[in-house]
């Protein structure tokens, strides 16, 4: 027996959602009773919409019982009908109670789940693409490109026999530790709230967040990938930097709050560490005149890491919501529910 249905609506607001896959999502959730609407959040914000077709859009947040959503978008519009929100991002931390104590979601009863495991495989590649880049020496020759200079042969290093510190051993974590391997790497350590093995033959070490300082030192390279949680807020300092290897390099994919980015700056500014490759910032994005876009030995992106930039990425969310709709039709457990009291 399914779980007890308000209204049969699903919402759907997703970022770059192709034509064809919108057909499919649509095509999908029909067959298994469900009627489907995408709200489009670029409509909504623009004056060529009436006021009828936006309160028509509201009318059908308001009627829904499932929303599909990016970053918690259109969530706060839904009602008491509302039981399943699905989010395409794997960090819910918009989902948290603000300060004084109010969220975005309508009802406590909500179940969320979020899209982990749909991150890994474009997460991964851009994890190897920063190292290399760093390792490789990029910078040297793309300003060497710039002046028309045939530039120097520098000193390199490689993923091939590299030691790994992975601070965060989920989906991509864990999805860019078997591509280390497969490249050569030596060993790979991973470091979690538990300290658990969940794959077995990815990690030759597990240890939990209590031991970071004491296992960091090893590492050639640091890989975080971390949720932004309380407990993992300002994780790394300047105690955990000043215990890596002057040598290594950090690479933050998870949550900039994990970070505390003024003694990282210090860190690569005193050559405590060789260098550092950031998707992700305290704050975004970046401010102009933030010191780590310009230094030679930080590689900044803008977030762009996921973000759903990748084509398969988007079939992996389809395919998971899907699924997940289906199980939610039969009143089976969820993939990827959320607990909001852990934070993942």
């Amino acid at each position: 027996m399914g779980y007890q249905y308000t209204t049969g609506k699903v919402a759907a607001s997703v970022t770059f959602l192709e034509p064809d896959l919108r057909e499919e999502l649509k095509k999908k959730a029909e067959d298994m009773g469900y009627a489907i609407r995408f709200i489009d959040r670029h409509l909504m914000d623009r004056d060529e919409i009436s006021v009828r077709e936006k309160e028509e859009q509201l009318e059908w947040l308001r009627d829904s019982e499932i929303i599909l959503t990016s970053r918690g978008r259109f969530v706060d519009q839904t009602s008491q009908n509302l039981r399943w929100a699905a989010d395409t991002y794997a960090g819910i931390d918009v989902y948290f109670p603000r300060e004084d104590g109010s969220s975005i979601m309508p009802h406590s009863g909500v179940m969320l789940t979020n899209s982990s495991g749909a991150y890994g495989p474009t997460i991964s590649e851009h994890i190897i693409m920063v190292l290399l880049m760093l390792w490789r020496r990029q910078w040297d020759y793309n300003r060497c490109q710039q002046e028309h200079s045939w530039g120097p042969r520098v000193e390199m290093k490689s993923i091939m026999g590299s030691d790994f510190v992975v601070l965060g051993t989920g989906n991509i974590g864990t999805t860019f530790a078997k591509k280390a391997k497969a490249l050569g790497a030596g060993r790979i350590m991973g470091v979690s709230r538990s300290g658990k093995e969940r794959c077995p033959g990815v990690y030759d070490e597990m240890h939990t967040f209590r031991e970071l300082k004491d296992v960091i030192g090893q590492g050639d390279a640091v890989v975080m990938s971390l949720p932004g949680t309380e407990e993992t807020a300002g994780m790394v300092d300047s105690t955990i930097l000043s215990a890596m290897k002057d040598s290594a390099v950090l690479v933050n994919v998870g949550r900039g709050s994990s970070v505390v980015q003024k003694d990282l700056v210090e860190a690569l500014e005193k050559g405590r560490i060789w260098g550092a490759a950031l998707d992700v910032m305290e704050n975004e994005p970046l401010p102009e005149d933030d010191p780590l876009w310009t230094m030679k030995n930080c590689i900044v992106t803008p977030h762009v890491a996921g973000n759903m930039t990748l084509r398969y990425t988007r079939e992996l969310i389809i395919g998971q919501f899907c699924r997940n709709l289906d199980h939610y039709r039969k009143g089976e457990k969820l993939d990827h529910l959320i607990d909001l009291g852990l934070g993942y």
